[in-house]
């Protein structure tokens, strides 16, 4: 029997749009019939079959699953549209085509090669006046981020910490002066910036990144005189006469000295002393910190002089057996054998 032409046609339709059963009760999509072309631009879509239904779906940027890195402009818009790359996330539908399930966009400021942004030339040139009108810090023209700006000028000569004085010359000689960290950077054309800027401020000049300081007097006039004890000096810290204990020893620093209290007579313990010890505004040696450990006898440069017993009083007789005879070994009184003979 014939079948009528309009029949086999809508046969053949109904085998390319329809799902077919593919014995396990589930519906397959076999072919894709949507018209996906983008009508005002953007995004070129693709039919693809997810979940057994036909859908337009962003075309992959790519060729592969999985992530691909493209470039990407809305070409609709004419020359002047921006560029973007792209990490184009794509899979593959039920019949195999390539479809974009995620795209991550990231906006060029010029043009895009191979998934990646091209970088903007950078200006030869710094074109922007950045002279001070205020008579505060003075700036300078840098380019930062291929981007010209002006930032404080480096009070220093070189990149990273610079010790540094500054005052503000407009305020006249009135002015304060500050000791000054200046951390520095160099732009794009080599030229130097403050990036940041640590600031004390001095309570009188400033001499090589360093506040001066003037001593209440150029002598000590305390008296620090005492009876007994350790000795005391009078010293300028901080602008203030105060007395402290006299260094035991001429350097800055830990020295290793012998000290006793010489007030109480000729019994007194010796020590042997750690004395550590600064400088004050005048160059006087003081001790700031003691560490002492008592002598059983005397001390001699900073060591406690070893004490050798003079005479072994033990009491060795024994009542019978070998006679033994006291005997000093190691500054320790003992009992030993007496010697047989004479040698």
């Amino acid at each position: 029997m014939k079948l009528s032409r309009t029949f086999a046609v809508m046969m053949v339709a109904s085998v390319l749009v329809c799902g077919c059963d593919d014995g396990s009760g589930s519906v397959v999509v076999n072919n894709c019939v949507h018209n996906c072309e983008t009508s005002g631009g953007g995004r070129s879509e693709v039919c693809a079959v997810v979940d057994n239904e036909a859908r337009c779906m962003s075309k992959c940027l790519g060729k592969s699953e999985g992530e691909n890195l493209a470039c990407w402009r809305n070409a609709s818009l004419g020359p002047e549209a921006e560029w973007f790359s792209v990490v184009d996330t794509c899979v593959k539908d039920e019949n195999d085509v390539l479809y974009s399930s995620k795209s991550n966009y990231t906006k060029c400021s010029g043009s895009c090669t191979a998934g990646k942004c091209d970088s903007e030339p950078t200006p030869n040139t710094c074109n922007i006046d950045c002279e001070s009108s205020g008579g505060e810090r003075a700036e300078v023209c840098v380019i930062i981020d291929d981007e010209a700006r002006c930032m404080p000028k480096c009070l220093g000569k070189s990149e990273g910490e610079n010790l540094a004085c500054w005052h503000d010359a407009s305020l006249g000689p009135n002015a304060k002066y500050y000791s000054v960290v200046d951390t520095c950077a160099k732009d794009a054309l080599g030229t130097l910036f403050a990036t940041n800027s640590a600031m004390i401020e001095c309570s009188e000049t400033c001499t090589n990144g360093a506040c001066d300081s003037s001593p209440v007097t150029d002598k000590c006039s305390k008296n620090c005189e005492k009876d007994g004890g350790r000795a005391e000096t009078c010293v300028i810290i901080d602008n203030e006469e105060q007395c402290r204990n006299t260094c035991l020893g001429k350097a800055v620093g830990d020295n290793i000295a012998c000290y006793h209290n010489a007030s109480l007579g000729p019994n007194a313990k010796y020590f042997s002393a750690i004395d550590t010890c600064e400088i004050d505004e005048l160059g006087t040696l003081y001790s700031t910190n003691s560490v002492m450990t008592e002598c059983s006898g005397t001390c001699t440069e900073g060591n406690c002089d070893e004490v050798k017993p003079t005479e072994c009083k033990k009491n060795c007789m024994t009542a019978g057996g070998r006679s033994k005879t006291c005997v000093i070994i190691d500054n320790e009184e003992q009992c030993r054998n007496t010697c047989l003979g004479k040698a």
